[in-house]
């Protein structure tokens, strides 16, 4: 049962590994000798902790990213930060104040005399505590060892991500806290019972006790204000500690996406003056500079974020998006793939290039790689379809039909069941007059969406006024015109341009007239002066009893033909 309950512990908090430790510890206490007999069924739990100790220092390392320059100590320098902490920690338990999110970090350097103080007088105090066993009792050396093992995992020795910021947290503190406190609470436990009167006993452990609860209660209280808002906390650890640089860091992205530019410039530059190598507020900053357009700072703060840390996406990514920008699309695409190289699954570099390969004019590799971006973020097929869909639509709005149109082929090849892309694709095709593919693209969007109007009259449209007299069908045509106007249709101009195009083919004059000024009347009252002056014309032809031809290409240019009677 404790080894399986242990098991848990490391599932939920690597920190236990040293339980095993602390087993043997309590044991060398209670018998004064360790045998094989007291540690063999302590095998296992060895195992448990190594492994899950292997596996948190490579997560640290390779997933947490505990890894690089920020980490490059010497095993002296960790020997002088394992001396600093241990009484760090040592001195919080006695006087807790101030208590801060994030301490001062320490100059460590193996050349300073006065800093060897700190782990040798760690050692000289379990060195005494060893020695005087024999008049204190193992008690002084048993709590100085637990201790001791359960700060080892955050004595320096091994790489941590959160000793980037500062090298101690009170959190850390909560394991090795605990037999410090429990030989506490035995001290207050042995002075009161140096007396055999129950209400003496009881007011000399209040006595003891009662400050200390007050004590811990007031600074409590104080410090749970820190933890109010993400505002709250960095201001607070800034109040605390000035060149706290990852507080400055975040409070400054908090007003960035406030919006309060000038704030969020304050505090990334306060970062960078309390740490110049701190890369993620060099491309914070830069993009602020980057989006005022001082191209030239911005690029000068990503190439030294990407010098100082190579293998970080986001500063490759927002030099490439400074290189776009300055015109060099090969620096920028180099960028991009720098970044994708280091992170492949980097959503935001994968978007990037999207768009710089969208911009050259690549549609295939634009949507390959917007594909890759929306995969990035979890969106399936059918999501990555209406976005590539999406930017169709915003191609044709800008004049790029040819890349439109290639766009759209990328959407249908993923999606073949999203009729808003073969409305599209009908739609651009009957613009430049492939009326014969315009009108199979209709019919598949009227296969998956049936009746809709969008599609139908413009079906319509071609089957009643083809360049072709042979492939017009007048008797569909006027069914799909009927269909429309019975569902709620008479009152839209373009539904009413289509049944007077209809009538005329039918040779119904009057009611082709009648239909094409109620259509340019409609039009005109709605803002679409274009539609109603096309109306108009159409509405002179009929009364000269002419019928409408779609124009034709001829020799590459689209000719419009007013045709005469048929």
């Amino acid at each position: 049962m404790a080894l399986l309950v242990f098991l848990f512990a490391l599932l939920s908090k690597p920190s236990t590994v040293m339980l095993p430790v602390v087993f043997a510890a309590v044991m060398w206490w209670k018998h004064g000798r360790l045998r094989w007999s007291h540690l063999d069924w302590l095998i296992p739990f060895f195992v448990f902790a190594l492994l899950s100790a292997g596996w948190t220092v490579w997560e640290q390392r390779y997933s947490s990213g505990a890894i690089g320059f920020e980490w490059d100590y010497s095993l002296l320098e960790r020997i002088l930060l394992a001396g600093r902490i241990f009484w760090f920690y040592l001195a919080k338990f006695i006087w807790p104040i101030p208590v801060m999110f994030l301490y001062p970090r320490w100059e460590l350097s193996a050349a300073d005399p006065a800093a060897w103080l700190y782990p040798l007088g760690a050692v000289a105090l379990v060195a005494a505590a060893w020695m005087m066993r024999k008049r204190t009792g193992r008690i002084p050396l048993v709590v100085l060892l637990l201790y001791a093992a359960l700060l080892f995992p955050v004595l320096g020795f091994f790489n941590i991500y959160f000793t980037r910021y500062a090298f101690v947290a009170d959190h850390f503190a909560y394991l090795p806290s605990m037999p410090v406190l429990a030989a506490f609470g035995a001290g207050i436990a042995s002075l009161a019972g140096l007396t055999n009167r129950p209400v003496q006993r009881a007011v000399l452990t209040v006595v003891f006790a009662a400050p200390l609860l007050i004590f811990g209660m007031v600074v409590c209280r104080w410090h749970t204000h820190t933890f109010h808002s993400s505002e709250a906390l960095w201001s607070s650890a800034i109040r605390a500690n000035p060149d706290a640089w990852m507080a400055h860091n975040n409070l400054g992205l908090l007003y960035r996406d406030k919006g309060e530019t000038e704030a969020a410039v304050y505090h990334f530059r306060k970062a960078l003056a309390a740490n110049p190598d701190h890369y993620e507020a060099m491309c914070n900053l830069g993009g602020i500079l980057l989006a005022e357009g001082r191209l030239e700072d911005a690029l000068g703060l990503f190439r030294q974020a990407v010098k100082l840390r190579p293998d970080y996406p986001l500063a490759w990514t927002n030099l490439g998006l400074a290189e776009s920008k300055k015109g060099d699309a090969a620096a920028a695409r180099r960028a991009y793939e720098t970044a994708l190289s280091h992170q492949p699954t980097y959503a935001e570099a994968w978007g990037r290039l999207a768009a710089l390969e969208e911009q050259e004019g690549r549609v295939q590799a634009s949507a390959d790689a917007f594909r890759k971006a929306l995969a990035a973020r979890g969106y399936d097929e059918a999501a990555q379809a209406g976005f590539l869909f999406e930017r169709a639509y915003k191609l044709r709005e800008e004049g790029r039909e040819a890349q439109a149109m290639a766009m759209l082929d990328q959407v249908l090849l993923l999606n073949p069941s999203l009729p808003d892309a073969h409305l599209m694709r009908g739609m651009m095709l009957m613009e430049s007059a492939e009326y014969d593919d315009a009108s199979d693209a209709f019919r598949r969007a009227l296969a998956l969406r049936s009746g809709w109007p969008a599609a139908s009259y413009r079906l319509a449209l071609i089957l009643a006024a083809h360049p072709d007299p042979a492939k017009r069908n007048l008797a569909e045509a006027g069914s799909r015109m009927k269909a429309l106007v019975q569902a709620g249709g008479g009152g839209v101009p373009e539904i009413l341009d289509t049944a007077a195009i209809i009538a005329a083919g039918e040779s119904n004059w009057a009611a082709a007239v009648r239909g094409a000024e109620t259509a340019s009347g409609i039009a005109r009252e709605k803002g679409n002066d274009a539609l109603a002056a096309e109306a108009d014309r159409r509405a002179g032809l009929f009364r000269r009893q002419e019928v409408y031809v779609l124009p034709e290409r001829t020799g590459g240019e689209t000719r419009t033909d007013t045709g005469g009677t048929d």
